[in-house]
């Protein structure tokens, strides 16, 4: 049967760290694995925490509260070039026993955008890791500056579930705010030793306890 797609698709595992905007106020953050990629879209298999949420969320059975067609916002992590931030609408959302997958349609990507797109697909970097590559006991970042640039790489590592020491002091990742362009920030983590302590990689700062959701 001839291809139908538009796009030629490769098979590869890089990662993804993003949001679907679920409406009615409702973001769904998660990490997945980028197991096919085109210029046209990709599919994504989520992360066990992710997937767990996934199918509580869909178990709601609320119609105001379904992964069909709604918009959502990725970053590529390859490690070949600079994240590349993609977005994109859900094509279909599913669970099934070996994992809960989910399938994107790019949005029209902008020239550099399909072009990074592009170069990602053609150096086809495997990034499977070893459970020898995860770091044994808690991690100490000397700083926050060192934390913020390991960060990424951490997230994939410890899938955020572990705590871990910076310059010393314990912290935890705790959930995500709207920043005040209104863009979604994922990675918030608190002081385990100074409770209501809360940072924002993103914002590079620390923000309001009361703002998180």
């Amino acid at each position: 049967m001839p291809e139908r797609r538009v796009f030629p698709r490769t098979d590869l595992k890089v990662y993804a760290r993003g949001y679907v905007t679920l409406g009615d106020g409702i973001i769904f953050p998660f990490g997945a694995t980028v197991t096919n990629l085109s210029e046209g879209g990709a599919k994504l298999t989520l992360n066990p925490d992710a997937m767990d949420r996934f199918n509580i969320t869909n178990l709601l059975k609320d119609s105001s509260v379904t992964f069909d067609n709604m918009p959502m916002t990725f970053d590529v992590i390859s490690y070949v070039l600079d994240n590349v931030r993609v977005t994109g609408q859900i094509a279909y959302a599913v669970s099934r026993a070996e994992g809960a997958f989910l399938g994107v349609k790019f949005a029209g990507l902008d020239p550099d955008t399909r072009a990074n797109v592009r170069h990602v697909i053609e150096a086809k970097p495997e990034l499977e890791m070893a459970d020898s590559d995860v770091p044994a006991g808690e991690r100490n970042f000397s700083s926050m500056s060192e934390f913020l640039v390991e960060l990424t790489a951490y997230c994939i590592h410890s899938g955020k579930e572990d705590m871990f020491r910076i310059a010393g002091e314990l912290f935890g990742f705790v959930g995500m705010h709207i920043s005040i362009y209104g863009e979604p920030h994922l990675d918030l983590i608190e002081s385990l030793d100074r409770p209501g302590r809360i940072f924002c990689p993103d914002c590079k700062e620390y923000v309001d306890p009361g703002l998180m959701i």
